[in-house]
């Protein structure tokens, strides 16, 4: 059934570095998922929740107790 796919030039002449079409589809599909999972973590990166000016003060206060036996 998915032979076709193997047997297709991007496995067998364009995408190459393994003489078997099997292993460079496999090769194809890791490097598209860590690709794909590289790129959601840049996205998720770029529009994460900023921290308010406010927040980042409170939050500074507070670290310096962090710890204390008060």
């Amino acid at each position: 059934m998915g032979r076709w796919i193997l047997d297709s030039r991007l496995f067998t002449e364009w995408i190459t570095p393994y003489s078997f079409p099997f292993f460079n589809m496999a090769i194809s599909i890791h490097v598209i998922a860590i690709l794909i999972a590289a790129l959601g973590g840049i996205i998720s990166t770029i529009f994460s929740k900023k921290i308010k000016k406010r927040d980042w003060h409170a939050n500074h206060y507070f670290e310096q107790f962090k710890g204390a036996n008060l």
